[in-house]
């Protein structure tokens, strides 16, 4: 007998009329253990409430639905978020229930370290959710917005960087609500997205790998490899391993190929012309073990060693110059030992930097559009030493604190009119910034009270830069983002409108205008793409993003957050009649 809370949420969530999800703390999941039964077993949460529920799969379920889904968990568990109801907001979740009679396995890998004690630990810093009632035992909080099963976006945001730029990405406060954000490596066509973004977010100072996205040679090394949650004898897809490194490795944007032995990969590509390449590989840097990552390609060879980054877990490493010949050639990775793991790689000419360089320019004199350099602890350093600190509080779970002075370099690809977010926190009352030498302003901040500041506009002309933040007592810095445009103009609105009917568990009908962009954050199963509309990219891997082609009705078929269509649940029922008949039947003779 389910406990009495469990019956009167049912019967409050059965009352709300809107589509929505739900999630659990401690998460529910195959493996959930209760204070009032005996064995653990699959959570009856997630069936039995009247809402669809966001849970934690197997190993064995790999979707891009449940990878999305780890890493939110993952980040709340890890200390790395103080937003944990605006990620379960993207996922569609409108309200999160903390139970105390839950618990986790303290024998599986990827569930021990989430567990009730853990839950209750890191729950006091989350800044973005309401209560709203108690069933018995069990807190519901609310989510301080949510995704729909579908929706009309009214601009597209693309990020180049790892899971964890979702991170900053709250914390300057880009308008993620009225947006589709889409990974660069999950679009189906560079050129088309670019011309299409209304904002560009790259975590980093450095947006040459955006340019190599853009229109270089993709390759994904995991495609094709085998799934293992032990990859110690070979280069494995990583899903199945997505625990390592406390889900660590699960931050990479779309797919990683994991090893922690000294195995190697190889892929072939094919050179279309002879000239000089460069490599841009997104890697883990966060692993504790690794002995580093030897990569060839022709006669060329170069050792990549761990960095430990704090905020980041992937970061870009940029290999090159490298002199080929066209025809086809081979791309070996060698694990040194240890973890590592590889996620998107692009090739491009020195030539194409430069063209895509240039197209990105032209694009942002055609029309309006925001390039965001999002600069966290991983891009500074410091001549004095300089300690990191840790908490859920900062963007991505910590901060650098420096003893005087921060230095950092960032690129600019055109001259424009810049502004400086900061998000500082100093021990003495004032911190100075300055940009290639001059002086911005004194940085008026509490002691001990982190606060994200505005600064500009500062004209700057393409090229590299140095900016350095000092403080005569010292301080901490969270994240610096340096943006195209100040925050005030990030959202500017398209005029796209979007009107919807019909049976909502079969189907959506839209009377859409031209270009207009549609989105709908289910995983791909039961879906029919409407006439008229063709797939742009995926957000966030978490659903699809999709463009209509010419005005007037578009009709989408599909099942709302993975409920079943009446004909697959009389297949199912007739199945499962038929099994029952099966089983009697060898009952029978074996009692005969």
């Amino acid at each position: 007998m389910l406990p009495q809370g469990y019956q009167e949420l049912r019967s409050f969530l059965g009352t709300q009329q809107e589509e929505f999800r739900i999630a659990y703390l401690p998460p529910a999941s195959w493996a959930t253990r209760f204070s009032w039964a005996d064995h653990y077993f699959l959570d009856p949460a997630v069936v039995f409430m009247p809402k669809p529920t966001v849970y934690m799969t197997s190993e064995q379920e790999q979707t891009p639905g449940s990878s999305l889904i780890r890493w939110v968990y993952s980040s709340f568990y890890r200390g790395r978020t103080s937003r944990l109801g605006s990620l379960m907001g993207l996922l569609g979740v409108r309200y999160i229930i903390l139970r105390p009679d839950a618990d986790t396995p303290k024998n599986h890998d990827g569930l021990r370290w989430m567990g009730i004690t853990e839950t209750q630990n890191l729950l006091q810093y989350q800044r973005d959710l309401k209560e709203v009632s108690r069933f018995g035992d069990y807190m519901l909080y609310e989510t301080p917005a949510y995704h729909p099963a579908i929706y009309s976006a009214e601009q597209i945001i693309i990020t180049l960087g790892d899971r964890n730029i979702l991170h900053s990405i709250l914390e300057i406060g880009l308008p993620i609500w009225k947006a589709a954000i889409i990974p660069i490596e999950t679009t189906l066509s560079g050129k088309e997205i670019l011309e299409r973004s209304r904002i560009i977010v790259v975590q980093g100072g450095d947006p040459t790998p955006l340019q190599a996205s853009l229109s270089g040679v993709r390759i994904r090394p995991w495609e094709g490899l085998e799934l293992s949650s032990n990859p110690s004898d070979a280069w494995y897809a990583g899903g199945a391993a997505w625990w390592l490194e406390k889900g660590g490795v699960n931050s990479a944007p779309y797919g990683f190929a994991i090893t922690t032995g000294e195995n190697t990969l190889s892929k072939k590509i094919t050179i279309p012309r002879r000239g000089n390449y460069f490599l841009f590989i997104s890697i883990f840097s966060g692993s504790s073990d690794s002995k580093g990552l030897e990569v060839t390609l022709g006669g060329y060879k170069k050792i990549i060693r761990p960095t430990g980054r704090a905020s980041t877990d992937y970061i870009w490493e940029a290999l090159g110059p490298i002199e080929l010949e066209e025809g086809e050639a081979y791309l070996n990775l060698r694990g040194l030992g240890g973890l590592n793991a590889v996620s998107t790689i692009y090739l491009i000419s020195l030539e194409g930097l430069e063209d895509t360089e240039q197209m990105v320019v032209e694009r942002a004199h055609t029309g309006p559009i925001d390039i965001i350099l999002l600069m966290e602890e991983d891009s500074w350093f410091s001549e004095e030493n300089s300690t990191l600190i840790f908490s859920p509080l900062f963007s991505g779970g910590s901060a650098i604190r420096f003893y005087r002075s921060l230095r950092a370099n960032f690129t600019t690809l055109w001259e424009e009119d810049y502004f400086i977010l900061a998000k500082l926190e100093g021990q003495s009352r004032d911190i100075s910034m300055s940009i290639d030498g001059i002086l911005l302003k004194e940085l008026k901040t509490m002691m001990g009270e982190p606060a994200l500041q505005v600064y500009g506009p500062v004209r700057l002309r393409g090229g590299i830069h140095s900016i350095e933040i000092s403080s005569r007592g010292g301080g901490a810095l969270d994240l610096v983002a340096i943006s195209t445009s100040e925050p005030s103009n990030w959202l500017r609105t398209v005029p796209n409108r979007m009107s919807y009917s019909g049976n909502p568990t079969l189907e959506y009908q839209f009377l859409c205008t031209r270009n207009m962009l549609v989105v709908h954050n289910i995983d791909h199963l039961n879906l029919w793409l409407p006439e008229g509309c063709r797939k742009l990219g995926d957000p966030l891997e978490y659903g699809a993003l999709y463009i209509a082609e010419r005005e007037g009705e578009c009709v989408l078929h599909y099942t709302p957050f993975g409920r079943l269509l009446p004909h697959f649940t009389l297949h199912i029922a007739i199945s499962s009649f038929m099994l029952l008949i099966g089983l009697l039947g060898i009952l029978r003779e074996k009692m005969a």
